[in-house]
């Protein structure tokens, strides 16, 4: 036998002779080792046997007879075992003469007894776990992988050539492989929010076939020469629902540095995955994770990675307790003990090699240590299938459309003239003209953007045309808005507002916009904020149910439609709406001001309560506003001296004392 240690963890263990040069995995932590010809040899510890001859008999005593032609062979006596390993026998050892053959036999004898017992001793310490009680499958399996070792080095195969054999990783092992490659995924709204953070984790790029792959090494490029420092791109794998609302999103590595979401490659919202392209600073940073060639039976341990509540790069250890678990029509997933908490979501659940058999998806909140994860099966074939790549904002953001039709027009002014040889368009030119107003309105420059482009209009390309009127008709009406002011009441404020020019131009240019693209939503929500202002309920419900039919995953969508529902006293549709915009958006603490006033609308003053203090911790920009709101709930539900210190307290923090004033005297009043 050939003992020596491992160079990673330092531990000694033995292997046959024969194994000399050749390649094999070290039992305790499972690195690749060749092991050397010239290590020193371990005699042998079984004790000798009395029954067999000794040298000096093994030399005298005369051969078998041969058996005769046609009868059955003689049973070969019981071979010798050699008391000194074959490789650490002398050349003088060897035998001459005509008893050459009867010990050459003997020793083969002895190498074949001496592989027996090491190839148990090899399973015994390959099976053997390191940190827990191994499944059933996970014993067979590396029964297998022992078996596999010593078939390559009786083949004589090169180790260099051999695949590795795939051996039970400790926990800290396994940890110190994959956690490098996970990664959490911090979303933010349009305001750059953060609304929630997932988790999520790098493939190999082997197993992406994006068609945009191109794209974004130019992206990378680009970055390296502006920013002067090397970038590279991944691709990371999540859930669906962990980047479905997200308008920007950015990804912290295992190493700490930071990463750009580029786009979302591919996404299943009905299995739960989503595919993303990140930036990173260096590929240095990019560790992917293997995926397991198979889904892992119940009963194989399991890891899960992830970042619960933000606590990056977090371990926990279970078992797949189930499979083929039904959760949603048509998708089948994993159940899982190892325990995931919100913010786990994306993560990878690993085999004790390492492998990502799952991506945790979701818990059951109201039972105990009931988890869940999207099969490997699965995420090959998501991984596999057809990429239709959009980018974050798409379908959630119209603010996000209105940037993306800026810049289009921009490239069309500019990059695709020059690719189609034709000359720099002048700046006076109405296409000029147009792309600076583009930009001055970035920067509020209203009037500006009036005079440069209302003239120029008819002389834009008819595919753009919308952009001209859409323009004029967001400057106009910003103007309108700011020169109304507020007036003394409500309906003087709406009056002000109707009776201006800019308010009349900005509704005919609106609605030229929507009559040429009826499908760029940021027109929509600039219809809604007219009739909002002016007063005009009815009419301002139609166009933000336009925008929530053309932009499903918008939270101010819902909102804008929920302030409408509000207005008209349809409170339970308002409730509706605006619980589906928090839904979208869990930071905005204006739309939980309104679902507070949904609540009073529908006599529900301890849920309005509620409401109004959720928004109060959120950080309500205007503090004084909420305890007004509280006050006005408690004054509603009968309990006027905690509506008393409501308003005392909104004064106290710079709310309109006459409002505060009049709620508390009204409040005495009621409690004579």
């Amino acid at each position: 036998m050939i003992q020596f240690s491992c160079t990673a963890c330092k531990k000694s263990f033995s292997v046959p002779d024969r194994a000399a040069g050749r390649g094999t995995n070290c039992p305790h932590c499972g690195q690749r080792l060749v092991i050397p010809v010239a290590a020193k040899v371990q005699k042998s510890q079984t004790a000798p046997d009395s029954s067999i001859p000794s040298k000096s008999q093994a030399t005298t005593s005369k051969p078998p007879p041969r058996p005769q032609s046609g009868s059955k062979p003689a049973k070969p006596p019981t071979p010798p075992r050699s008391v000194e390993s074959p490789a650490a026998a002398s050349k003088d050892s060897v035998p001459t003469s005509p008893d050459r053959e009867r010990s050459l036999n003997a020793a083969m004898w002895g190498l074949i007894g001496g592989t027996g017992v090491a190839v148990t001793a090899l399973i015994i310490g390959l099976v053997i776990p390191r940190s827990g009680k191994p499944s059933a499958a996970e014993v067979k399996q590396d029964e297998q992988s022992a078996r596999q070792v010593l078939a390559e080095a009786d083949s004589g195969a090169n180790p260099k050539e051999a695949p590795a054999p795939k051996l039970r990783l400790s926990a800290e092992a396994l940890y110190a492989k994959a956690s490098p490659g996970v990664v959490t995924i911090i979303c933010k709204n349009d305001l750059e929010q953060t609304i929630y953070s997932g988790s999520g984790f790098f493939v190999n790029e082997k197993l992406v076939h994006d068609p945009k792959d191109e794209t974004h090494r130019l992206y990378a490029k680009f970055k390296t020469e502006m920013e002067k420092r090397p970038l590279q791109f991944g691709h990371v794998l999540t859930n669906y629902h962990v980047i479905d609302s997200a308008i920007n999103a950015e990804v912290t590595l295992g190493d700490g540095s930071k990463g750009t979401v580029l786009e979302i490659t591919n996404e299943d919202e009905t299995a739960d995955l989503a595919l993303l392209a990140v930036n990173v600073n260096s590929a240095k940073s990019i560790t992917s994770l293997e995926l397991a060639a198979n889904d892992s039976p119940v009963g194989t341990t399991v890891y899960a990675i992830g970042s619960p509540r933000g606590f990056a790069n977090s371990l926990s250890a279970g078992v797949i307790s189930g499979s083929g678990r039904e959760i949603e029509p048509g998708v089948r997933w994993l159940q899982t003990t190892a325990s995931i908490s919100p913010g786990s979501s994306g993560g990878p659940l690993l085999n004790p090699h390492a492998e990502v058999v799952g991506v945790t998806t979701r818990i059951r909140r109201d039972s105990q240590n009931l988890n869940f994860a999207v099969p490997a099966s699965e995420l090959r074939r998501f991984l596999g299938a057809a990429y239709r790549g959009r980018e974050l904002w798409q379908g959630r953001s119209y603010h996000g459309q209105e940037e993306s039709a800026f810049w289009e027009w921009d490239n069309w002014c500019g990059i695709k003239r020059l690719e189609a040889g034709k000359p720099p368009l002048p700046e006076n030119a109405p296409e000029s003209r147009l792309r600076k107003a583009c930009f001055q309105m970035w920067d509020k420059e209203y009037e500006k953007v009036i005079d440069a482009v209302t003239e120029v209009v008819s002389a834009i390309p008819p595919e753009f045309r919308y952009l001209a009127h859409y323009v004029l008709g967001k400057a106009h009406l910003k103007l309108a808005i700011k020169q109304a002011g507020k007036g003394a009441t409500v309906e003087e404020s709406f009056k002000n507002f109707s009776g201006q020019e800019h308010a009349e131009r900005a509704l005919q240019f609106l609605k030229e916009a929507a009559r040429l693209n009826p499908k760029f939503v940021p027109n929509f929500a600039l219809l809604a904020e007219y009739h909002l202002n002016a007063g005009e309920w009815p009419e301002g419900l139609i166009a933000a149910d336009a925008l929530v039919k053309l932009m499903p995953h918008c939270a101010d969508a819902y909102s804008k439609r929920g302030e409408f529902y509000l207005q008209l006293h349809r409170a339970s549709s308002a409730l509706k709406d605006l619980q589906m915009s928090l839904k979208l958006n869990p930071q905005d603490s204006y739309v939980q001001i309104e679902i507070g006033d949904a609540w009073a609308d529908l006599q529900e003053y301890d849920k309005a309560v509620d409401a109004y203090k959720t928004a109060l911790s959120m950080n309500h920009r205007n503090p004084g506003y909420c305890h007004y709101r509280i006050g006005g709930a408690l004054q509603e539900a009968g309990k006027y001296p905690q509506a008393i210190a409501a308003y005392e307290k909104a004064q106290s923090l710079g709310f309109n004392a006459k409002s505060c004033e009049l709620g508390v005297s009204l409040c005495r009043q009621m409690m004579r």
